[in-house]
């Protein structure tokens, strides 16, 4: 029962790992993917608005060439200014989000390596323990049969027993009873020879 209880529990550790071998990796790729996508659309919006602010930077130079500088030159340059280190603080958050995803490549890279060491050690060890659990639950069922059969056999003989000593109790209660008699008219016979005696 021991070996039964071991080899289930192994049996069951071993589908954890693989289970744990297939989720991890999969669910890190997953993440991955999703921060690719947004960062792939973070950078076209940030090259979108950089060309934007190029053009805007030309019609700012060309009206300053035809108008010269003016207070509406400046609010439109400063505008521009504020646009450009939005643009900058975004180039560095999308760097940011880039080398991360690098980082998160070499992970996947490694999960990859871990899924392919332990997905095989868990099938192996799946098929290991259902074998072994199979074979002791085939072992065990044996033991009882066996133990059933052995029960059966010794319900039988007790009921065999008892048919043979209650044919014996009716045959030793007519032997009892024939001694009785014999030993009540021995008593009677002797109280009569005693009698004729006197």
């Amino acid at each position: 029962m021991k070996r039964l209880i071991f080899f289930a529990s192994m049996l069951t550790m071993s589908i954890s790992l693989i289970v744990l071998a297939v989720y991890y990796p999969l669910k890190e790729m997953q993440e991955l993917e999703i921060k690719a996508i947004e960062l792939e659309i973070e950078a076209k919006a940030l090259n979108r608005s950089i060309v934007e602010n190029k053009k805007n930077v030309i019609r700012l130079q060309e009206y300053i060439s035809k108008n010269g500088k003016s207070d509406k030159s400046n609010s439109r340059l400063s505008e521009i200014k504020k646009l450009n280190s939005e643009n900058y603080i975004s180039q560095l958050q999308t760097e940011r989000k880039h080398s991360e995803i690098q980082v998160r490549k070499r992970y996947v890279k490694y999960y990859n390596i871990i899924f392919w060491i332990f997905f095989p050690i868990g099938v192996l060890l799946t098929i290991f323990g259902f074998t072994k659990w199979n074979s002791t639950k085939k072992y065990d069922d044996n033991i009882l049969k066996l133990q059933n059969e052995k029960l059966e056999i010794e319900v039988d003989r007790l009921q065999s027993m008892k048919k043979t000593t209650q044919g014996n109790n009716r045959y030793n209660d007519g032997l009892i009873a024939g001694i009785l008699a014999t030993a009540a008219l021995y008593s009677l016979l002797l109280l009569y020879v005693i009698s004729q005696l006197r």
